[in-house]
């Protein structure tokens, strides 16, 4: 027999971080309003979210490593842009 697993959208309780780049702020910015909106939507009360922002994308992972750390959130959300231009920073970033 399967085994079927399903999840709870219920966020009533819980504590999020969302750490955003600041970088390409006018892209960032809107998918940060999407993220609080639904975790909001969702029972998870305003004052129950962090929003920590980075210098970049490239800042996030380590960021999200010391707040995972800490045991201080139950769950972490984690926001950045890369655009690929003329210069090998996307590739630095990528990689």
């Amino acid at each position: 027999m399967a085994r079927e697993l399903s999840g709870n959208i219920d966020g009533t309780g819980l504590r999020i971080g969302i750490l955003v780049a600041q970088f390409n702020e006018a892209i960032t910015s809107r998918p940060l309003e999407g993220a609080r909106d639904a975790l909001t939507r969702h029972g998870v009360r305003e004052d129950a979210i962090t929003i920590v922002s980075v210098p970049g994308t490239l800042e996030l992972p380590p960021a999200a490593q010391r707040m995972a750390r800490s045991g201080e959130w139950d769950a972490l959300v984690t926001l950045g842009c890369v655009i690929k231009g003329e210069t090998a920073h996307f590739s630095y970033v990528s990689a």
